[in-house]
């Protein structure tokens, strides 16, 4: 964690012992009372925290807030929902290296089954996302969607938007040679790839097939990946 993020921007806070994030505050940073951390805001202010008192049960702080939530890139990826721990990865990798959406669709070839774990039933897909956030030292997470097929979240994007959807057997392009614009939504198939079916949809609303080069990747790392190609050429990294 190289910052710690907070649910709201009270001046004053507590945390429970048993919290990762006191812990990490107690035994990686080392605070002691009075010593300060770098905190912020999930999706607002960054500033500083201020360790004020430490009980049996929790630690007390005092923040802070001296700068705005910092602007993210408008880049989405739609991403053909995948097993569970895979999912998890994509989560914080992408929130780390700044995706502004992500959408988990159902495709031809997605496991139905996937959506019933308790990722998606709980609380947890989110701590991913801000685990993410608080390695990359900012506030911003990106947004995120798992309830929809492919054919409904394409059918709902903006036409201004440059599309492009990752596929090793007909994509035209490597990403690398591909024209880059913002706004843009990139697609990613699921674990076994598209279908015919799905590639009739994504060409139909817009998307141009480009591809990640010769070799099969994961899910996880065509996302890291793209995002990584997609900032160099932008010249954001």
């Amino acid at each position: 964690m190289n910052i710690i993020l907070f649910d709201n921007d009270s001046e004053s806070q507590t945390l429970p012992k048993s919290d990762l994030r006191a812990q990490h505050i107690l035994k990686v940073l080392k605070c002691n009372l009075g010593d300060t951390f770098h905190a912020g805001v999930i999706n607002g202010s960054f500033g500083q925290g201020t360790l004020t008192a430490i009980n049996d049960k929790e630690l007390v702080f005092h923040f802070t807030w001296t700068k705005e939530q910092q602007t993210v890139e408008d880049i989405q990826f739609i991403i053909g929902l995948p097993r569970p721990q895979t999912a998890r990865k994509i989560l914080n990798t992408l929130s780390t290296l700044g995706a502004s959406a992500i959408h988990f669709v159902q495709t031809d070839k997605s496991d139905k089954n996937y959506t019933s774990s308790k990722l998606w039933s709980t609380d947890e897909w989110s701590r991913h996302l801000i685990d993410g956030a608080q390695q990359a030292f900012t506030t911003t997470i990106p947004k995120v969607h798992w309830d929809q097929s492919l054919y409904k979240t394409v059918k709902a994007l903006p036409t201004d938007t440059t599309k492009i959807a990752l596929d090793n057997y007909e994509g035209s392009s490597t990403l690398g040679h591909t024209e880059i614009k913002l706004p843009l939504i990139v697609a990613i198939g699921p674990e076994q790839g598209w279908s015919d079916k799905d590639r009739d949809i994504l060409r139909r609303h817009g998307f141009h097939l480009a591809h990640l080069g010769t070799r099969v990747l994961r899910v996880e790392t065509a996302c890291v990946s793209t995002l990584s190609i997609i900032k160099s050429k932008l010249g954001l990294m």
